[in-house]
């Protein structure tokens, strides 16, 4: 079994034809692991991903199983950076896993596996929700060995209700035979409900067209942000605009169904569906309802009109997804259990204490702002992390010099930026940082020399004007005067120098003299 990385937009458009037919072959596919599902929610949520892919024979010639992946970098103040792997959609997604085919699920699942950990690097595989069969998860977690990992069970239970038990109907051909799987009092009560609806001329539930789909989710949307914020807080509106997003975009390919239950004018509730034709599968989302509205359970009718609408449609499924809340056991479902897991090395770092380069800006904007926001252990330590790392690295050597230099450790800023100059002489914040950490040391000769070349690159320099005054320096040489400004302000200006008339002129001292004998 060969395994192959795609990371690149077209690649991964390339391969829709060959996902597909291992989705429609897979018995364990669902609907986040459609190619369209996927393709959108990369779109919608952009990080770094990659898809393994594997195949039997040479390149060109099919691939029999897929595994997507996001990449993570994250931040523990105790050991610094690490990579955290995720299935592409967990999180957002109630479901995540792999597609295989059912002849080659075992060999690709072991081979997914030895990739992850001989050809990254990563302290932690986050594999949330889960929905795998057994054969294919043990086949999975049994390449990462005892000795070198760890394994730790996910659970999410949050007030009472756990997440990761998924309750789901599998439906009859007839209306009428669901209804005589239910109590006599369940059945009683759906009949009565919906046939009150059914001949309102006030309630009524209808199908968003189209081109109503936006505005209707936005209003549901709202309700579900009112429910919600106290429980999640600052994240509530990005969940709600993610949402927005993803669900238009399933709306515009035929794949959202939006039942909408009004009262008159007023919008009382909606449920957000996702259509899997391919599964013949209904899979409820979300829901937000008007929780004032007293004259009917919105939400049970939403559920028993979309559960007939299903059967009059000829779908084997209804999927409640993550969360065992009780009101979906009135409608006769069963339970399956994901199985999440994550994976960590048992040093907490990276494989071979290692990252790929181009983390680099991600982890500099990390230490960043941690300093900015008042964490200066933890920018500290992600500093030197990146130093060990990229020890030549000029930008690092600079940030790091020029905490240090706020921090009042001026020997070792002054050694830092002192490389950052002599690699790159026209760095004009690397010469004022260096000029205020030899201040620090008491070594005002060397500031007010390095403040010059400063001043030699940019004579209009006003924090190296301002320096040079602090410094006490009197200017005498007249070529000076105009970059301190005029003692007299009636009089004529003089121009400016260039920079290597300058420097001749004022015999500037190599700075870091002192510091090469």
């Amino acid at each position: 079994m060969q395994v192959d990385v795609i990371s690149d937009w077209s690649d991964f458009e390339a391969l829709r034809g060959q996902w597909e037919a291992v989705y429609a072959a897979d018995p364990d596919a669902h609907v986040f692991l459609s190619w369209s599902w996927l393709a959108d929610w990369l779109q919608v949520y952009r990080t770094a991903w990659f898809v393994l892919a594997a195949r039997t024979g040479e390149p060109g010639e099919g691939y029999v199983a897929f595994l997507p992946i996001r990449n993570r970098l994250l931040f523990d103040a105790a050991s610094g950076f690490y990579n955290e792997l995720a299935l592409a959609g967990a999180r957002y997604a109630d479901y995540a896993g792999m597609l295989a085919r059912p002849d080659a699920e075992t060999a690709a699942a072991k081979a997914f596996a030895d990739c992850l950990k001989d050809d990254f690097y990563w302290a932690s595989l986050r594999l949330d929700g889960l929905l795998m069969s057994e054969r294919r998860r043990q086949a999975f977690l049994s390449r990462f060995a005892a000795s070198k990992f760890k394994s730790q069970p996910i659970e999410e239970v949050i007030e009472g209700v756990d997440h990761y038990v998924c309750p789901y109907l599998d439906l009859p051909a007839s209306w009428d035979e669901y209804l005589g799987s239910l109590s006599r009092n369940e059945r009683q009560k759906m009949r009565r409900l919906l046939g009150k609806a059914d001949a309102s001329e006030e309630m009524r539930i209808e199908l968003s067209p189209l081109a109503e789909v936006p505005r209707d989710l936005e209003t549901m949307l709202g309700f579900w942000k009112t429910k919600w914020r106290p429980s999640k807080g600052e994240a509530t509106d990005l969940i709600a605009a993610r949402n927005q997003d993803m669900l238009c975009r399933r709306a515009e390919h035929g794949a959202l169904l939006l039942p909408v239950f009004r009262h008159g004018d007023r919008f009382i509730a909606a449920l957000a569906i996702l259509d899997d034709p391919a599964k013949r599968t209904l899979n409820f989302l979300m829901t937000g309802r008007d929780e004032t509205y007293g004259e009917a359970p919105a939400g049970y009718l939403l559920h028993a009109w979309a559960i007939r609408h299903a059967i009059e449609h000829g779908y084997a499924r209804y999927d409640f997804l993550k969360g065992d809340e009780h009101y979906k056991y009135l409608f006769g479902c069963k339970d399956r259990r994901l199985s999440p897991v994550t994976v960590s090395t048992r040093s907490g770092r990276n494989l071979a204490d290692a990252f790929h380069p181009s983390w680099l800006p991600g982890m500099l904007e990390m230490a960043g702002a941690f300093e900015r926001d008042g964490q200066p252990a933890e920018a500290e330590r992600a500093y030197r992390q990146i130093l060990r790392l990229h020890p030549a690295d000029a930008q690092a050597r600079f940030s790091f010099g020029r905490f240090l230099t706020r921090k009042g450790a001026h020997g070792e800023a002054r050694a830092l930026l002192a490389a950052v100059v002599e690699a790159e002489p026209g760095g004009q914040e690397a010469w004022l940082w260096l000029a205020r950490a030899l201040q620090g040391l008491g070594d005002a000769e060397g500031a007010r020399a390095a403040l010059r070349r400063l001043l030699a690159l940019d004579p209009g320099h006003q924090e190296a004007k301002a320096l040079l005054l602090q410094l006490g320096f009197a200017p005498k040489a007249p070529a000076l005067a105009p970059l301190l400004g005029a003692a007299n302000p009636g009089a004529a200006a003089q121009p400016l120098p260039d920079a290597e008339a300058f420097l001749r002129g004022l015999a500037v001292p190599d700075p870091l003299a002192r510091y090469r004998r």
